[in-house]
Parts: C-alpha cells; structure tokens; sequence
C-alpha cells in the first residue's frame, strides 16, 4: 500500500505542527516554505552587528557575554496554551526544550491621566492576552525561529523553499 503524500505550505508553527502529525500518522509531508532564512513563519527572529547593523545568521548562537550583536523576535515573541490540547503539545515542548516559560515581567500603559493625575490601567487596552490572561506565555528556546524549526526537524518531513 502507498503511502498518503501531503504537501504543506508554509513551515510556521502551524505548518510545523501539522507535518508533525500527519508524518507521525505514515503520511509522507513535504512543506514548503518561502522564507529566506529558513522555516517559521511569523516566529521571526533577526541577529544585527551592533556597529555594523548587517544581518546575520539567525541560527548560530551566542556566547553570553557577546554585546557584539543584538538579538531579538520581531514576529510572534511569544504564545499562549490555554486549551488542554496546546497545554499536552506545549508540556511536549518545554520537555524537548524546545520551548520555555517566559518569565518577563508584562505591563500596560493607561490610556492617559484623568483628572486627579492618575492613570486608568484597568481601562487599559491588553495586548494580546497579556498582562490580563491567568495562564503561563512561553516563547522558542534561543528564538521563537527556532521551535518550528525543531518541530520539523523532529517530524521526519522534507522542506524545500
């Protein structure tokens, strides 16, 4: 019997997920995706020079003391697990160490002084579930680039840009 083949497009989280299931289920995955500096979607992650302000690779890592070079996620920083099923697949994750509470401390801006001078933070709009959500936020270990990367890695799937 042959094998069901699926293609992907798009090797975000989403799509990594997804070539995760099915290829654990027999189903031969391909995903493509556009990205130029490699799978993830909207988990974007950029490694500036500090002098220089070139772009480099997003995958090697830095030694800690390094301010040579600025770091950060300028796509999804983090994410929420909220139902019980992204709670087992988060768990999964963290185990794999793949993916990490974010510990950061959240805060939101008034939407300016009222009259006695002081700031409405409870009228304040909340920013994608946070600071209001009761749950944990988790990011990507080293970069949110980095989780679906591992997720695919660990799928068996092919990627082709």
């Amino acid at each position: 019997r042959k094998a069901m083949k699926v293609a992907i497009v798009g090797g975000g989280i989403t799509g990594a997920s997804a070539a995760s299931s099915l290829a654990g289920r027999g189903v031969e995955v391909t995903v493509f995706d556009q990205g130029g500096r490699g799978p993830g979607g909207r988990a974007s992650h950029r490694r500036v020079d500090a002098a220089s302000g070139t772009v480099g690779p997003d995958d090697a890592l830095l030694a800690p003391e390094d301010d040579s070079t600025y770091e950060f996620d300028h796509g999804c920083q983090f994410f929420r697990a909220d139902s019980p099923q992204m709670r087992a697949i988060t768990e999964r994750w963290v185990e794999a160490g793949w993916a990490s509470r974010w510990e950061g401390r959240f805060g939101r801006l008034g939407r300016g002084a009222d009259s006695r001078g002081s700031n409405d933070f409870a009228a304040a709009p909340d920013f994608f579930g946070v600071p209001g959500s009761e749950g944990p936020v988790y990011t990507g270990v080293g970069g949110m680039h980095r989780l679906p990367r591992a997720i695919l890695a660990a799928s068996g799937a092919s990627v082709r840009r």
